[in-house]
């Protein structure tokens, strides 16, 4: 991990999110090149910001000013994306008619997975054309509560991806996904924030502890 964060000029529902610089790297290039993979798999510990990190991203490429390329800025991987633009707007507020976002439905589930009807109905929303011209874009969050008849469900969606159509799965413990779904998605490994990044993110939350913050610091490492 970097000491840069990644940061969004987008509605006061786009969280902030330090770190994953390469996932957002890899993003760029995918695009850029013209191929970009159908199916990331972004995994490792539980709270770092996977889903959020998605999410921007799925803002990002459903952007309707967006130009190609544009996911840096300069030679620092900082996400921009327009407040004003009204695709990237409606992913942000969960209403854009091409983006779809699959979590554990919370009334009448005393299970806590992802329905295998939640899954079903992920394919004919990756099937149909886009609603504005641009992509279609889902997020799993997340793999580990779907179960294998769940998995197995998507597979011909991963088998034979539509064009233009982009899922990111989300998961913390990519082991116990089936080989089927981990050899059709391209893994993204990312990991808890740095000492840096960690101390940097809790001054910008609490700006008014920053001198205990930098007290703090100089122990932990001092203790180290």
């Amino acid at each position: 991990m970097t000491s840069q964060s990644v940061t969004g000029d987008a509605p006061d529902n786009l969280p902030e999110i330090r770190g994953h610089e390469g996932f957002l790297a890899d993003i760029a290039r995918s695009h850029a090149s013209g191929r970009m993979h159908h199916a990331w798999l972004l995994s490792g510990p539980v709270g770092i910001g996977k889903a959020g990190i998605a999410r921007l991203a799925a803002a990002w490429l459903l952007s309707e000013t967006r130009q190609a390329g544009a996911l840096f800025d300069g030679d620092s991987p900082a996400v921009k994306i327009d407040a004003e633009d009204p695709g990237a707007t409606l992913v942000l507020n969960g209403a854009h008619p091409d983006y779809l976002a699959i979590t554990p439905q919370l009334e009448d589930n005393k299970s806590g997975q992802i329905k295998v009807d939640q899954i079903r109905k992920l394919i004919p929303f990756m099937m149909h054309k886009p609603a504005r011209g641009g992509w279609r874009v889902a997020i799993i969050d997340s793999m580990d509560e779907v179960n294998r008849n769940g998995a197995n469900a998507m597979l011909k969606l991963l088998e034979e991806p539509p064009p233009q159509a982009v899922i990111f799965l989300i998961a913390s413990r990519i082991g116990q996904l089936p080989p089927t779904i981990r050899s059709r998605c391209r893994l993204v490994r990312m990991n808890a924030l740095a000492d840096d990044d960690c101390f940097a993110a809790l001054g910008q939350i609490w700006p008014d502890a920053t001198p205990a913050l930098s007290l703090a610091k100089c122990h932990f490492r001092s203790s180290c």
